[in-house]
């Protein structure tokens, strides 16, 4: 899998860029519990909704899916969640076992897209 400099320059790549960027600010105003954080994390989570559909919706526009783009998508979607969800588990009392199912979730999803690569030999 090769990459290059000016595929991270691609829209789709730079929102997938941003969304990584935005998981700093997102756990930290997750993991504390008053109004006015509250009101800023939704306002940034909104941001973090629009450019993941805008991210797709770009590359397919502009021809510009890449190996990258395949990789930053994902990667940005679950540091996102993860960070936001650990920080509401350790900073407002969000059950834990939550946590649990979803990387359990995960872990299932990424086992078996494995083994389904391994066997079609992608």
């Amino acid at each position: 899998m090769t990459f290059s400099a000016k595929q991270l320059l691609y829209p789709g790549n730079l929102l997938s860029l941003l969304r990584l960027v935005l998981a700093v600010p997102i756990t930290y105003l997750a993991a504390r519990p008053d109004l006015q954080s509250d009101g800023l994390l939704l306002a940034i989570l909104l941001v973090v909704i629009a450019s993941d559909w805008f991210d797709g919706y770009l590359s397919r526009k502009l021809n510009q899916i890449t190996e990258l783009g395949k990789l930053l998508d994902p990667i940005a979607d679950k540091t996102v969640m993860a960070g936001g969800i650990l920080a509401l588990v350790l900073g407002r009392g969000f059950p834990a076992v939550v946590v649990f199912l979803l990387l359990y979730r995960d872990a299932v999803i990424l086992i078996l897209g494995a083994i389904v690569s391994q066997r079609i030999g992608k």
